[in-house]
């Protein structure tokens, strides 16, 4: 999760006014669970156990479905086949300071050039991925990746460890 700000014209825009409180919050912890491109993988499973831990896991999972289709019919979230998520005014709301993440993003069109020929430049890269604790289990571990932050860079095309 990253650290994001709310603006002030956040609570003047007539469409953001016009959604439930709960959409409106649920809004915000998408941009804490969004890459710096504003896009994230679309797992009501996952965001809910980030965003509302302590909720039961049925009744948030179905909030979750509800204020996403609310969120995509004002256009402020864009919902995929693949399964990933962008919301598209994020990189313009926000100042991303420090070293910048598109892990989702470019995963999202790594797949889609594949299957169209297109060709890509990507800028994902395990150093860059952050390992996200969903119950006891980090995502690194849950994947089997054992390998410290030397043999991540190292695979990724830095110096050999």
């Amino acid at each position: 999760m990253r650290i994001r700000q709310v603006r002030p014209e956040f609570w003047t825009d007539e469409t953001i006014a016009a959604l439930p409180d709960a959409a409106r919050l649920f809004y915000i912890g998408l941009w804490n669970v969004a890459d710096d491109a504003g896009w994230l993988e679309w797992q009501p499973h996952r965001i809910g156990a980030l965003l509302y831990p302590y909720r039961q896991i049925r009744k948030r999972e179905r909030d979750i479905v509800a204020w996403g289709t609310l969120l995509a019919d004002d256009g402020r979230l864009r919902v995929y086949e693949c399964g990933c998520a962008e919301i598209p005014t994020l990189p313009r709301h926000q100042r991303i300071t420090g070293k910048q993440t598109f892990t989702v993003r470019d995963r999202h069109y790594g797949k889609h050039s594949v299957a169209t020929g297109a060709s890509q430049v990507l800028t994902v890269s395990p150093v860059t991925e952050r390992n996200v604790t969903v119950g006891n289990v980090t995502r690194a571990k849950a994947n089997g990746e054992n390998g410290g932050f030397k043999e991540r860079l190292a695979a990724a095309g830095g110096k050999k460890p």
